[in-house]
């Protein structure tokens, strides 16, 4: 018997989160749970089980705020599973005031860049070991049509993050296609055959919506479908370097083809996480 393609969704007890994991559940993927609560955990697994009785799940706790717990959720799943196929990068947060993560950086930046290149690094062998045996592994990472008023802050970057409200929302979606298109030369360059591509999952009456917007939109269930195409979909197989909207290849901001731009956030990235 085949073993099943594996699949973590990050912050997947809220939110369009949910509706991912139901999903790839439904096109057979063993599917890891992520979120920072316990119970919440166990009852988005138990939700994902409702609509997928034959759902094969299991569960990861970390606050991605908190670098050492990315790190040992890192450690976790590296230390269960030899190949992972699908690194879906879906959690995120916008922060209205100038909060703080536990290491000292802004949360935004903290939570929807920093925590998800921090376990990327952690579990991109892994990521290899599938793309190599199973010609399946791809990073996944969730940004948002934001990205396109963002503006990479390299000085503020360096400081952890100085940005607010929008503003710091904005870059960090921004840096998650830097950080995609980063990722997706690099490996290309070491013809590991992991593709790294990002998308806009929609307007959605989402928490972070609302936090950050003071509206509603598409219903959740919508925003999985681009995060799940871009994961699943056989003809992607070599696509990489890619923003999707819609599930369809969409134009992103120019910055994220900037080669040395993203060897800068990816210097930066690495001395935040070698500082904490």
């Amino acid at each position: 018997m085949t073993s099943p393609k594996i699949a973590l969704v990050t912050g997947a007890t809220d939110g369009i989160g949910i509706p991912t994991a139901i999903e790839l559940a439904r096109r057979g993927f063993h599917v890891i749970v992520h979120g920072r609560r316990d119970e919440r955990i166990a009852a988005a697994a138990a939700l994902v089980q409702k609509d997928v009785p034959s759902a094969s799940l299991e569960t990861v706790r970390a606050d991605l705020s908190s670098l050492a717990e990315v790190r040992a959720m890192g450690e976790t799943l590296a230390a269960r599973h030899d190949a992972i196929h699908a690194l879906v990068l879906n959690a995120g947060v916008f922060a209205k005031d100038h909060e703080k993560s536990v290491d000292g950086y802004e949360l935004t930046i903290a939570v929807n860049h920093l925590a998800h290149f921090a376990l990327t690094r952690a579990l991109l062998d892994r990521v290899r070991t599938a793309a190599s045996r199973d010609g399946h592994g791809r990073v996944v990472t969730v940004s948002s049509m934001a990205h396109q008023s963002g503006e990479v802050d390299l000085e503020g970057l360096r400081r952890g993050g100085r940005h607010t409200d929008y503003d710091a929302y904005a870059e960090s979606k921004l840096l998650n296609v830097v950080f995609a298109n980063e990722l997706a030369r690099r490996e290309s360059k070491a013809k590991s055959g992991v593709t790294s591509n990002s998308l806009h999952p929609g307007v959605l009456a989402t928490k972070l919506l609302r936090t950050g917007w003071g509206r509603g939109g598409a219903p959740v269930a919508d925003g999985a479908t681009t995060s799940v195409f871009v994961a699943t979909e056989p003809s992607l197989a070599t696509t990489s370097g890619r923003y999707f909207v819609s599930s369809r290849v969409a134009r992103h901001h120019a910055s994220a083809d900037d080669a040395t731009l993203g060897a800068e956030v990816w210097s930066i990235s690495e001395a935040l996480l070698a500082a904490r």
